[in-house]
């Protein structure tokens, strides 16, 4: 099957998507002189792992975010792309002895998407359940629209 100029930019297009993605969410080892890009000591952003598929009906999409609370996580349609972002903050506080400890955490999750055209924008739907947010998106044949917020459930 020969593929058309469009279908090449749109890989070309992925390829560059997932090395800025690598650029901001890859941290090096401390032995190859420490984080790379924008990850470091200030927190931590992760690209979660997603399973992304289309059936004839609807695009779906399941994406990894053990320990994130409902309430910290963001999904949203903007230019035809699914972007899903999370936060996570963990403080832990010890007092023994007079003596006082407390460490903290943060990491920030981020992974986006290109849907196709006929994707139902308005009427997404996604559920976080288990450490998984499963997120739903119908088909129609109509051009997409505004940027949608998805409400998380």
């Amino acid at each position: 099957m020969k593929r058309g100029i469009w279908d090449e930019m749109g890989r070309i297009q992925g390829q560059m998507d997932r090395l800025f993605e690598d650029f901001f969410t890859t941290e090096r080892p401390r032995f190859l002189g420490g984080p790379k890009g924008l990850a470091g000591s200030a927190g931590k952003l992760e690209m979660p792992k997603a399973d992304i598929w289309e059936t004839k009906n609807e695009i779906r999409a399941e994406i990894g975010l053990p320990g994130i609370d409902k309430n910290d996580i963001k999904a949203n349609i903007a230019s035809g792309r699914l972007e899903v972002s999370a936060e996570k903050k963990k403080e832990k506080k010890e007092d023994k002895r007079g003596m006082l400890r407390m460490e903290r955490s943060y990491s920030c999750y981020y992974r986006s998407f290109p849907l196709p055209q006929g994707a139902d924008t308005a009427m997404a739907d996604a559920k976080y359940e288990n450490g998984a947010l499963r997120i739903k998106i119908p088909k129609k044949g109509l051009p997409q629209g505004r940027p949608t917020h998805i409400e998380v459930k």
